[in-house]
C-alpha cells in the first residue's frame, strides 16, 4: 500500500485562476493611471526628441563645436561619475519611457475593446473589409477616370499581347 503523503493530491483548494504576466502588471491599474503614464512617458520621449533634434542642429556651429557638444555628454557627471554614466542611465529611461507607453496604451485599447464587444480578431476582419472596400473605390474611381473604358479589340493574330488569350 502506498504511503499517503506520497500520493498526487487531488485537492483543487486553488481554484483561482492562473493570471497571465500581463494581467498581474496591469490587474490594478485604472485607466486613468495608465493615461497619466502615457502623458509621463510620452512627455519624456518628446523632450529627449527636441533636445536630440537642438544637439543635432550644432552641426551646423561647425566641427569644433559638434566635437565639444559630443564630449560633454560622454563627460557630463565627471569627476563625480565615470565617463559615459549618465548617457547610459539617459538610454536606460527613454527605453524605460518607451516601453511603458507602448504598454499603457495596449492595454487601453484592449480595455475599450472588452468594453465594446470587440475582439482583436473581429477588428482585423473590419480592417480587411473597410481596406477591401476603399480598393475597390479606388479601382472604380481609376476606371471611370480612364479615357477608354472597354479595351482596345485584340488584334488579328493567334495569341493577343496585351492579355495573353487567345483572339477569335
Amino acid at each position: 500500500m502506498m504511503n499517503p503523503a506520497a500520493q498526487p493530491s487531488t485537492d483543487t483548494a486553488d481554484s483561482t485562476p492562473k493570471l497571465s504576466a500581463w494581467e498581474v502588471m496591469f490587474k490594478d491599474a485604472t485607466n486613468a493611471e495608465l493615461k497619466l503614464a502615457m502623458a509621463a512617458s510620452g512627455t519624456i520621449l518628446s523632450l529627449f526628441t527636441a533636445g536630440h533634434m537642438a544637439g543635432n542642429m550644432q552641426v551646423y556651429l561647425g566641427r569644433k563645436h559638434y566635437n565639444d557638444y559630443a564630449e560633454f555628454l560622454r563627460t557630463v557627471g565627471a569627476p563625480v561619475l565615470p565617463r559615459n554614466s549618465v548617457l547610459w542611465v539617459v538610454r536606460i529611461g527613454l527605453l524605460a519611457s518607451a516601453t511603458s507607453h507602448i504598454m499603457a496604451g495596449t492595454e487601453l485599447t484592449l480595455r475599450a475593446m472588452r468594453a465594446e464587444r470587440h475582439t482583436v480578431q473581429s477588428t482585423v476582419q473590419d480592417l480587411k473589409l473597410q481596406l477591401t472596400g476603399k480598393q475597390r473605390r479606388r479601382l472604380a474611381a481609376d476606371v471611370a477616370r480612364s479615357p477608354r473604358s472597354s479595351p482596345a479589340p485584340c488584334a488579328p493574330r493567334a495569341w493577343c499581347s496585351a492579355c495573353s488569350r487567345p483572339t477569335t
